[in-house]
């Protein structure tokens, strides 16, 4: 069975919003902003992958997959904002990811930003399939 990836979304809104049900809330919020990413980087990828995009399987698709998604021809707007939602959630993954202090935005607002960016993404993939 596929694994859905809306339900790493889920779980980074869960974290957001009680960020102390795991203890530390900066180790919530930081998951959150991880997890808001992959999933609209995996979904991004399976959206992509039936549209033509074909994945190296490797790290570089995470910037291969902002790439194409910005090359598109078709419905470009919706396809131009998924690549720059993709694009801002890399930094804000990479942030939450790497960082230490992260200063600036604040943890707490990095997950909110990342959660939204996310849902962007899911938004523009449901109206592609239509």
């Amino acid at each position: 069975m596929l694994f859905d990836w809306i339900e790493f979304l889920k779980l980074a809104k869960k974290l957001q919003d009680e960020p102390n049900i795991s203890g530390s809330a900066e180790a919530a919020y930081r998951s959150a902003a991880s997890r808001a990413y992959y999933a609209a980087f995996q979904a991004s990828l399976e959206y992509g992958k039936s549209i033509g995009y074909i994945p190296k399987n490797t790290g570089d698709d995470h910037k291969s997959i902002q790439r194409f998604f910005s090359n598109s021809t078709t419905k470009d707007s919706l396809k131009k904002k998924i690549s720059t939602q993709l694009n801002r959630l890399y930094e804000y993954r990479q942030k939450a990811d790497y960082f230490n202090p992260i200063v600036n935005p604040k943890p707490e607002n990095l997950a909110f930003y990342a959660v939204q960016s996310s849902v962007t993404i899911f938004d523009c993939i449901s109206e592609l399939k239509k």
